[in-house]
C-alpha cells in the first residue's frame, strides 16, 4: 500500500485557521451584544408604551385619576408585558409615565428620555 505524503493539514495551518476564527469572534461579539441590548431596550420601551396606554384607557373608562394596579389594566392588555432584561415596570400613577428599573430612560436623552 502506498502512503500519500502531505495529504493532511499541518499543525501551523490549523493554528492559523483557529486564530483567524478567534479574531473574527472577538470582533463580532461586542457588536452582537450591543445589538441584543438595543433590541431589549426597544422591546422594553414598547412594553412601557402599551402599559401607559392601558393606564390611560383605564382612567378614561373608570373616570378616575387614582393609582392603578396590574389587575386594573390587565383587561386592556393582550398579555402581561415583562422587561426582556429582567427589569420591573414602576410608577402606577395615571398622569406620569411608566419606567423600567433596568432601562431607566427617564434621565437618559440618548434613549428618548428627558432631564427633569
Amino acid at each position: 500500500m502506498k502512503k500519500c505524503a502531505g495529504s493532511g493539514f499541518t499543525m501551523i495551518e490549523i493554528l492559523i485557521v483557529v486564530s483567524v476564527i478567534g479574531m473574527l469572534a472577538a470582533i463580532a461579539t461586542p457588536y452582537y451584544l450591543k445589538a441584543r441590548e438595543r433590541s431589549h431596550r426597544t422591546s422594553c420601551m414598547r412594553n412601557m408604551q402599551k402599559i401607559q396606554q392601558a393606564k390611560e384607557l383605564y382612567a378614561i373608562n373608570a373616570g378616575t385619576k387614582a393609582n392603578v394596579t396590574w389587575s386594573d389594566i390587565l383587561p386592556y392588555l393582550r398579555n402581561l408585558p415583562s422587561c426582556p432584561s429582567g427589569g420591573e415596570y414602576k410608577n402606577w400613577e395615571i398622569e406620569t409615565p411608566v419606567y423600567c428599573t433596568h432601562h431607566d430612560w427617564r434621565n437618559n436623552p440618548d434613549y428618548g428620555g428627558f432631564e427633569p
